[in-house]
């Protein structure tokens, strides 16, 4: 739990001009600080909730020029694994959740299945190549950007500023900026049978290989910078390949594989040492009923995520596996197409207020605290803003934690519920909106209802459920964004 609450005023510097000027002051806006958050402006004292289980609330209301949130020690909770999948009902998409399989969510829609997704090292931005062109698009959703024609399989580098990428049309392998500039040919077309990217070791290095369905495999280190040159590293013969990939600390390539001379399964890691690889077998005994296929590595090169074909019940899965390659979860399943999976690293900052749909500023802002975790951030803003104020309505014990936010005019109000703080809207056309109840689930820390009003109901209690009425009431979202039946009287736990 975080109790660590700092103000701090910046002081203002006088400064004189020779020969009998006038003096200049300037004073900084004070700043505050909560835990992992840090907010500028003139905000007035929190006011702050916990449950008695670990769960703290943080509210600040006032003019908000700025928020900044920080994360210097993220775990692999705190991550997203990304995926594509097909359904009749929604069409093709990009989706992720939570390593656990929860906050599935929807990243970008797509017109054909991605052929490989990649997420850049800073967590920001799903790249995919769709219909062999490359394309990017926020890890929190919103407009897909295209970037670079003819691109099928993909790499990026350490900085995320470039890629190593096939090219299917040119028959080649390129190094380029993601926006496709700067094209710089590593692979020549004569070359090609050489076309599957692993991954980029550093910004001069890169390894490729054939195509997954080639018997013999062979690894090949690639010059990024300077002269063309492609060096063996490792052969396997004769193989069926289910998945390879570069490990996030970028020393080593994991492979998984089928031996076609004597019918074992292995789990296999390349190091990639300075004079030469060395390459161990980690599993010669994995089961391969199990399937697993396009395996992607965790940030903290623990664990992997990968797709499972599962025969009994027939079905997709997406899983992840431990560093000795045994199924830890079944993260989603469906009968219909799942693919290219991706472990997106947890976000390290993020700026909520000074950007993006609070770029001018912002009213209010509440932020939930569970075990150094923040499971949810909420935004708003008023007309004007200084009219918001934050009350505490839940006691100090109760389970659910509820906060009341009054003003002249409710103008913009949002929340987070996924790691990624993709943001969901609440407040669509509405006008004459005075406030909003909002509260957050006892165990998970998250956003578990809002309602908005015209004018304030009345609150009261009933065992462990709470009751709001009045005519007032204009909408009820519930944690998912899932909008409720309006009603005059809303009840929640």
């Amino acid at each position: 739990m975080r109790w660590l609450l700092s103000l701090s005023l910046l002081v203002g510097v006088l400064s004189g001009c020779g020969g009998g000027g006038g003096a200049m002051a300037v004073a900084p806006e004070p700043e505050v600080v909560s835990g992992s958050m840090r907010l500028q402006g003139q905000v007035r004292s929190p006011v702050i909730a916990t449950n008695g289980s670990g769960l703290s609330v943080f509210g600040f209301a006032g003019t908000i020029s700025k928020a900044y949130w920080t994360d210097t020690n993220p775990t692999r909770a705190e991550t997203e694994i990304v995926f594509a999948m097909s359904t009749i009902v929604n069409g093709r998409q990009i989706v992720a959740c939570e390593p656990d399989g929860s906050n599935l969510r929807v990243v970008a829609s797509l017109t054909a299945e991605p052929s490989e997704i990649r997420v850049s090292p800073d967590g920001a931005w799903v790249y995919f190549a769709e219909n062999s062109t490359l394309k990017r698009v926020p890890i929190s959703g919103g407009n897909v950007t295209t970037m670079m024609a003819d691109v099928y399989f993909f790499a990026l580098s350490p900085s995320g500023a470039k890629i190593l990428a096939y090219r299917p049309t040119a028959d080649d392998v390129v190094y380029a900026n993601v926006n496709g500039t700067g094209v710089d040919v590593r692979v020549p077309s004569s070359e090609t049978n050489l076309t599957r990217v692993i991954g980029c070791v550093n910004e001069s290095y890169g390894f490729i290989s054939q195509s997954p369905q080639a018997l013999n495999q062979l690894y090949e280190r690639v010059s990024l910078v300077g002269n063309v040159e492609s060096v063996p590293w490792v052969t396997l013969s004769p193989i069926e390949l289910y998945s390879s990939d570069l490990a996030p600390a970028r020393d080593r390539i994991f492979s998984r594989f089928k031996n076609l001379n004597d019918a074992k399964v292995y789990a296999y890691e390349t190091y990639l040492g300075p004079s030469g690889p060395h390459s161990t077998s980690i599993r010669d005994d994995l089961a391969d009923v199990d399937r697993i296929r396009s395996m992607a590595s965790s940030p903290d090169g623990q664990a992997f995520v990968a797709i499972q074909d599962h025969t009994d019940p027939t079905e997709t899965r997406i899983v992840t596996l431990d560093r000795d390659h045994n199924i830890l979860d079944t993260v989603f399943r469906g009968t219909f197409s799942l693919s290219t999976p991706a472990w997106a690293p947890s976000p390290t900052f993020r700026t909520f207020v000074g950007a993006g749909n609070y770029a001018a500023g912002a009213a209010a802002l509440l932020f939930s605290d569970l075990n150094s975790r923040t499971p949810s951030v909420v935004l708003a803003d008023a007309n004007p803003r200084s009219s918001m104020n934050l009350t505490r309505v839940s006691g100090d014990n109760d389970g659910t934690i509820i906060y009341e936010m009054t003003c002249d005019a409710l103008t913009k109000l949002h929340y987070t519920k996924s790691n990624s703080f993709a943001q969901v809207g609440v407040i669509g056309s509405l006008t004459g909106l005075k406030g909003a109840i909002v509260a957050f689930n006892s165990t998970t820390g998250r956003v578990s209802n809002v309602i908005t009003f015209t004018k304030k109901p009345s609150i009261s209690r009933s065992g462990k459920k709470w009751v709001f009425e009045g005519d007032g009431i204009a909408e009820h979202l519930s944690g998912d964004g899932e909008r409720r039946p309006t009603s005059n009287r809303v009840v929640i736990e």
